[in-house]
Order: C-alpha cells, then structure tokens, then sequence
C-alpha cells in the first residue's frame, strides 16, 4: 500500500537527489495518503520516513517568505502586535500540520496491515526544513521559532516522541542539513 506513496523529497519543487526517498503525505493531486486514510485535505506534513524504531515526519517550509507575506497582510496591525500574531499564526500552523500528519498515521494504520506493521511501536520525529533560509535575521526567527514549536508540540505529543527534545523536534535550515540527517 506505502509503495504508491514513495518519491524523491523534493525541496521547493525540486528534488533533492534520487537516493532520498520518502512516504509523500499531500499531494495536491491524484493518489493522496490523506484520502486513503479517509481523513480528507486536512493540515499535515509533506513526507514521512521510518529509521529504525522511529517515523520521522518531514516538512519543507518557506519560512522568510511565509513571515514576510504574513507580515504586509496584517499591516494595519501595530508593529509589536503584528509581530506576535503572525509568529503565533506560524506555529499553529504547524501545530496543525503535525497533529494532522499524526491523524493520518493513525487512520492510515487502521485500514492498513502493512502500515500498522511499520509504525507499531515507533517514536516520532518532526523535521521542519526551512528551504529558505538565508543569513543571521533568518537563523534568528527560525532558531526562536524552534524553540517555541518544540515546547508547545512536545507538551502535547512527549509520550508519541524520542526521549531527547532536540532530537523529537527540530528546524533544519538547508537541504544540505537535511541530506545529513538523512544519510545518519
């Protein structure tokens, strides 16, 4: 059943090499995991991979532009307020996305031998690839912005991730970074 879903991750629309392969989670069209799990177009990351006893979920992001965008849109707002609106606007997004991908995990894993064979008794991962990144203001907003998604994910989903909260959840600022932790 997975095999329809593997592909090459790509990183704003571009692969990020033929070796690094992943369960697509969204499609925008066609065969969708979401729709096989019967759960709809709800919220949830782009991939997921297994290594060893862990499923590490993976989602690329624009995060500069994403801000920046969100930034002009609510510009009627005062600076301070603004700012923290659209930070808090960002990570519930991502909040949604990984309860969403776990939402489908699990739905996925009940009309599915296969499925629920290779999650079974795993712990989670959740990678944020931030495709984007570019110089110190960048790595500064993604370095707070971890920081805040990490505290609020992990209260939720600790007893779902790894031990180590840097390892269960993490911003990862390149492709490069990515591939990395890939090939460990």
């Amino acid at each position: 059943m997975l095999d329809r879903f593997l592909e090459p991750i790509e990183m704003a629309g571009v692969p990020i090499g033929q070796r690094y392969q992943a369960y697509k989670m969204d499609r925008d069209k066609g065969d969708d995991m979401r729709r096989a799990a019967g759960v709809g177009k709800c919220n949830c990351y782009d991939y997921f991979i297994t290594q060893g006893n862990v499923a590490v979920l993976i989602e690329e992001t624009q995060f500069s532009r994403g801000y920046k965008d969100l930034l002009k849109k609510y510009d009627y707002l005062p600076e301070p307020i603004r700012k923290r609106h659209v930070e808090g606007l960002i990570r519930t997004e991502n909040r949604l996305k990984a309860y969403g991908s776990l939402l489908v995990l699990y739905r996925l894993a009940a009309v599915s031998s296969e499925v629920r064979l290779l999650l079974q008794t795993k712990k989670y991962k959740f990678w944020i690839v931030a495709s984007d990144a570019k110089g110190s203001q960048d790595t500064v907003f993604i370095n707070n912005m971890e920081i805040q998604l990490r505290a609020e994910l992990l209260s939720v989903l600790k007893l779902l991730t790894v031990k180590s909260k840097r390892e269960a959840f993490q911003i990862i600022p390149t492709k490069e970074k990515l591939k990395e932790k890939l090939r460990s």
